[in-house]
């Protein structure tokens, strides 16, 4: 059986972003970090739905969210908040 992260991401802001990434750090059944994978999209509209799906190896057991990343010039008021 294949292995995946899947998930929903929502641009709630009034921006268009160039890029946004995802990434989650994995770790094995027993806990010990074994790996980082992520996904990217581009041209992330306002209002806009990423759906991704993240393939990952049958070792993993667990999967953490690390980070979901935009290009820092394009963030403006945004990061203020």
């Amino acid at each position: 059986m294949d292995k995946r992260i899947v998930g929903t991401v929502k641009n709630n802001s009034e921006k268009k972003f160039s890029e946004v990434k995802i990434e989650f750090t994995v770790f094995d059944e027993e806990g010990n970090q074994i790996g980082i994978v992520f996904s990217n999209d581009y041209d992330f509209k306002p209002g806009g739905i990423w759906k991704f799906e993240i393939p990952v190896t049958s070792d993993v057991g667990k999967a953490e969210l690390k980070g979901l990343y935009v290009p820092r010039k394009e963030l403006g008021e945004i990061e203020k908040k």
